[in-house]
C-alpha cells in the first residue's frame, strides 16, 4: 500500500476482498498510507455479490485475503479461493491484476496458472524470511526485536 501511495495513489482504484473481521482488524476505517481502498466483503455463499461489486468499483488492482481470525487455515484459504476464482471469471479478458494472499503454500500452488494472478503464501514468506535471517545476524537481531515489540503491543 505504501508503494502505491508513493507512485500516486490517486491513479489507483484498489478493491480489497476479505471477510469483514479481516478488514476491520487490519485496516479498519483508516486509509493506509493515503491509498483509498474499496472494501468488498467476501460472501462465499452469494455468487452474485462479488461480480456486482467488481463491476461497480472498477478497480485497477484486486487484493484477496483470507480471514486471520479463523484458526482453520484450510477453511480460510478455501473461502479466499472462491473469491479469487470469481474475480478471475468476472474480469473476463480484462487485464485486472489480482494479488491473492493465502495462508498455505499448497493452496497457492493449486490456483489456476493465470498471468493476472500473483498468489502469495504468507506462511511460506514468513518461513523464508526467518530462514534467510539466520545468515544475517544483524537482520536476525532486528527481527527478534520487532517480534518482541509486537508481542508487547498485544
Amino acid at each position: 500500500m505504501e508503494d502505491l501511495a508513493e507512485v500516486g495513489a490517486e491513479i489507483f482504484a484498489v478493491t480489497m476482498i476479505a471477510p469483514r473481521q479481516a478488514f476491520d482488524r487490519y485496516l479498519g476505517t483508516a486509509e493506509p498510507s493515503g491509498v483509498r481502498i474499496h472494501f468488498v466483503e467476501a460472501v462465499p455463499t452469494d455468487g452474485d455479490h462479488l461480480p456486482r461489486s467488481l463491476i461497480e468499483s472498477r478497480p485497477h488492482l484486486v487484493i484477496v485475503t483470507p480471514s486471520p481470525s479463523s484458526w482453520d487455515q484450510r477453511a480460510s484459504d478455501a473461502s479466499a479461493t472462491l473469491s479469487i476464482l470469481r474475480v478471475l471469471n468476472t474480469a473476463g479478458g480484462r487485464d485486472l491484476p489480482v494479488l491473492a494472499e493465502l495462508f498455505l503454500s499448497e493452496t497457492a500452488r493449486r490456483l489456476p496458472n493465470d498471468p493476472r494472478l500473483l498468489a502469495v503464501s504468507t506462511l511460506r514468506s514468513i518461513a523464508t524470511a526467518v530462514t534467510l535471517s539466520l545468515f544475517d545476524p544483524e537482520r536476525a537481531a532486528e527481527l527478534e526485536r520487532q517480534l518482541a515489540a509486537g508481542a508487547a503491543d498485544h
